[in-house]
């Protein structure tokens, strides 16, 4: 009776042990299912990149509207400027008067400007044959747009630099610039 029972224990002993590791077809379908997690992810964070670009584009296109708006319902003029500081790119509008009493174009265009993009995102523009880069937020370095009271754009060099804006991450847009309707096409 006790050999039995010692065969008994021995025989479950053998059985439990054959069973506490990973057979090789687990292992295999394990590393499947963590590359399919992956694989997802990756596409995951490009399609967050993707909306990032659009959701600049939106921005900026709005921004536009409503400076056509309010330079055509107000007497003094303000400008839209697209500027990058060391976290991203920023859109501010003001006219002429708020940038002199802030104390200049770089002290006016900081921070405080609607945060439209991060520095994983390039925001350019031109003007016929002239490439305007966004580097900074000094008066050479930044994308002015502004409005004649008739609703078209004011087209002199020192009110609005561009005509088209290449906004740049995953996918990319170009705004153009219609300066004799004073409307934009988003392509």
């Amino acid at each position: 009776m006790v050999e039995k029972i010692i065969r008994f224990v021995q025989k479950k002993n053998k059985t439990v042990r054959n069973n506490k590791g990973f057979s090789f077809v687990e292992l295999i379908i394990t590393i499947a299912v963590m590359g399919l997690l992956a694989g997802a992810s990756v596409g995951f964070f490009s399609y967050i990149r993707f909306a990032n670009t659009t959701k600049a584009v939106k921005a900026v296109e709005e921004a536009i509207n409503k400076l056509q708006m309010n330079n055509m319902s107000k007497a003094n003029a303000e400008t839209l400027y697209i500027y990058k500081l060391s976290d991203g790119y920023y859109l501010r509008s003001g006219s002429a008067a708020a940038v002199t009493s802030a104390g200049g174009l770089s002290n006016f265009l900081s921070s405080s400007g609607q945060k439209i993009a991060n520095s994983g995102i390039t925001v350019s523009g031109s003007l016929s044959s002239s490439d305007v880069s966004v580097t900074g937020n000094t008066d050479g370095a930044v994308i002015k747009i502004t409005y004649k009271r008739s609703g078209v754009f004011d087209s002199t060099t020192t009110k609005t630099n561009v005509d088209k804006l290449f906004i740049k991450g995953t996918s990319e847009h170009t705004i153009k610039l219609l300066a004799g309707s004073g409307k934009i096409k988003v392509d």
